[in-house]
């Protein structure tokens, strides 16, 4: 006979027990409640965040719309400029959105070069010649003056002396040189001293009282005359260029000559920044430069703007059953969209499509005509600037009441997270309630599996009894003796 208590078909077959299957059904025919409140908290976990995605979106677009919503200081964004030439071999250049649009000639006569200067050339193995003890020389570049002190202990090679000289000099962070010692053959070392800085105001001076320079043939004689300065052979010590005003640039701009002490010029034509590169021989070509508008530029400039306006539009298209539920966000999307067509210029552009924006399908914006684009920012940057103003502060009406901590959103976020904690309480008080069901239900089949238990050995007992008086009657007499 089978028992009352193997509940087949309750539950999963295999370990789990009776009274196992028998909770989980019951916990089942009454967890509806439970699950309905669980979903609610899903769909509500789910609006939030959405609407934390779409106030990300938002307060990007915001910030954007606060670079854009005063022309005049938005201005440069629409001034980018651009610099070709024809030879960049010889120079290149950059420029800035205030430089002027026009063509100009380069014709570069000399680099800019950083002063050095070589000592006589010495037998690497001879001796120096320095007695033990610390000696120093100074150093003077641009002005500024920096004492170097070398220690010799009187046995040094040329070769150790010319090196311990140029680790005294490199060590110096002040100095504004730096030296190296040179084997210019196998069995020969010279010491070299090399501006950090080009120009003629970083030309290299010296005094040197212990005579540690002078020991290599360097002396103050080589710089007697600034104009005519001794230079090095491959013996004899000397500079590298005998005029110091050769040190420094020269080039013609538009056929003016103009000296400079860097290759780097930036304060010749405004927002030009000009990089000479190779020297011209008097008959080369000049180099034609030409600064025009640069439209690709401006785009990047602009694009992060339509970007985050994209990113809006799109983020309202992609839940719309939250937009159905939600009239705020519906009229937000069609504002904005309606926004994107209508006129809103104050100033020569009233439209977007007028500098070559296109709206799309979805309502996203594209700088889709270049050649429009390119016309307008050409023709007066000053005007698209304040279509991008007007635009801005459209924009800014539409969405500012959805951001910031006091914005609906904020507010939508916070109900949502008070609703998600009520309901977090409900489920749990459910669920209480429910344990405690299950723990009487789990008593009550304890107390009738005992009862059963009980039952069924108090028949096996009568059965058992029973069976004995059936053999007690039909037995033969005297069985019992």
């Amino acid at each position: 006979m089978a028992s009352p208590f193997a509940l087949s078909g309750l539950g999963s077959s295999g370990s789990t027990t009776p009274l196992e299957q028998l909770l989980e059904a019951y916990r089942k025919s009454r967890s509806k409640p439970i699950d309905t409140l669980k979903n609610e908290r899903t769909q509500l976990q789910q609006r939030s965040t959405f609407y934390s995605s779409l106030l990300s979106d938002l307060n990007g677009l915001s910030s954007q719309l606060a670079i854009f919503s005063d022309a005049s200081t938005s201005i440069s964004k629409f001034q980018a400029k651009a610099v070709t030439v024809s030879d960049s071999s010889v120079v290149t250049a950059s420029a800035t959105s205030s430089a002027s649009v026009g063509s100009y000639t380069v014709h570069v006569n000399r680099l800019a070069s950083a002063d050095f200067l070589v000592s006589d050339q010495k037998v690497a193995a001879n001796a120096s010649g320095y007695s033990a003890g610390t000696k120093s020389f100074d150093l003077t570049v641009n002005g500024s003056t920096t004492t170097i002190s070398v220690t010799f202990d009187g046995t040094e090679t040329f070769e150790q002396a010319i090196q311990k000289i140029a680790d005294a000099i490199n060590a110096s962070s002040d100095v504004g040189v730096t030296a190296a010692a040179v084997k210019d053959t196998s069995s020969t070392v010279r010491l070299t001293l090399t501006a950090k800085d080009t120009g003629q105001s970083n030309a290299i001076t010296f005094t040197d009282p212990d005579g540690v320079l002078a020991n290599l043939g360097i002396t103050t004689s080589l710089f007697a005359d600034p104009a005519n300065r001794t230079t090095f052979t491959s013996s004899a010590a000397g500079y590298g260029i005998a005029d110091t005003a050769n040190l420094n640039a020269e080039f013609k701009l538009n056929g003016i000559t103009i000296v400079r002490e860097s290759n780097t010029v930036d304060d010749v034509l405004s927002g030009v920044t000009l990089t000479l590169k190779k020297a011209q021989d008097p008959s080369d070509p000049d180099v034609t430069m030409t600064v025009s508008v640069n439209a690709e530029g401006v785009k990047n400039n602009v694009q992060p703007l339509l970007d985050a306006y994209n990113n809006v539009l799109k983020k309202l298209e992609s839940n719309d059953s939250i937009l159905q539920s939600d009239f705020a966000l519906r009229v937000l999307k069609t504002d904005l969209r309606t926004l994107a067509s209508s006129e809103i210029g104050t100033g020569t552009y009233k439209y977007l499509r007028d500098v070559g924006i296109t709206i799309n399908d979805d309502g996203t914006l594209t700088i889709s005509d270049m050649d429009t684009f390119r016309e307008a920012v050409s023709t007066d940057a000053s005007a698209v600037a304040q279509l991008f103003e007007d635009f801005a502060q459209a924009v800014d009406a539409k969405i500012s009441s959805f951001v910031g901590d006091s914005g609906l959103l904020t507010a939508r976020k916070e109900s949502i997270s008070s609703q998600i904690e009520n309901i977090n309480k409900r489920i749990d008080t459910l669920e209480e309630r429910l344990n405690d069901e299950l723990k009487n239900v789990a008593d009550q089949y304890t107390s009738m599996l005992n009862l059963y238990i009980q039952a069924q050995q108090q028949l096996q007992l009568l059965s058992t009894f029973s069976l004995g008086l059936g053999n007690f009657n039909t037995g033969s007499p005297g069985s019992f003796l």
